[in-house]
């Protein structure tokens, strides 16, 4: 299976807009990036280069339907790149890939 598709990318995008949507905090950021990528490790069909854009698209779909402060020109593009950076961070994470505190 390939990257979801626009519609897809917003059917489940939408659900997570619809947590988030009331009262959107700073906060809020740090469960987007989780909250895309369990969804697109849900698709075990899809490889990881499709699960990647995938969590892109939703991730830019998700700023661009709820308000952060700030003007949306300039806070959506930074929160999009800094969250986006996040992803191969938190796959690895999932996986076991950092060993912390151990000795």
């Amino acid at each position: 299976m390939s990257a979801f598709t626009p519609e897809q990318i917003k059917e489940h995008s939408a659900k997570i807009v619809e947590t988030l949507k009331d009262d959107f905090q700073l906060s809020d950021l740090a469960v987007i990036v989780p909250l895309v990528m369990e969804i697109t490790e849900r698709v075990t069909s899809m490889s990881n280069e499709d699960k990647h854009a995938t969590a892109e698209g939703m991730i830019d779909f998700v700023l661009a339907e709820t308000d952060l402060w700030g003007p949306d020109a300039i806070i959506d593009p930074i929160a999009a790149t800094v969250l986006k950076a996040l992803i191969p961070v938190v796959a690895k994470l999932a996986k076991g890939g950092f060993k912390i505190n151990q000795g």
